[in-house]
């Protein structure tokens, strides 16, 4: 068995990694676009609250509270290219907000560019 050796580090450690790909993809996209198309006056931007979510799912976490363990965490914010990570209450009220207002048909060309 091998002898593994365990140090203290000043660094910052994060188990998503993977998000610096779904970030590149989300800007790709063309997400930010949806500021203008949906503007706010609350403070999170359409294009966060979406960024903030598909970053939740991409993580495995589907459910609204999840968003709470990662408001603090800068890998998250800086990966997804974040201006403000919402609360939990704000994700789902804005998502639903979105949904109400046709998202969907505005944001269908995302799979095409994507593929």
């Amino acid at each position: 068995m091998p002898n593994v050796k365990f140090r203290a580090s000043g660094r910052t450690l994060t188990s998503h990694a993977g998000l610096s790909i779904i970030g590149q993809c989300i800007e790709l996209a063309g997400v930010d676009s949806l500021d203008g198309r949906f503007p706010t006056s609350q403070g999170v931007r359409a294009s966060d609250i979406i960024k903030s979510y598909l970053g939740l799912l991409c993580l495995g976490m589907s459910d609204f509270d999840a968003i709470e363990n990662v408001r603090q965490d800068t890998p998250f914010k800086q990966l997804l290219n974040l201006q403000k990570v919402p609360s939990t209450a704000t994700l789902r009220q804005r998502l639903e907000k979105l949904a109400a207002n046709d998202l969907q048909a505005r944001t269908s060309t995302w799979s095409t560019t994507l593929l």
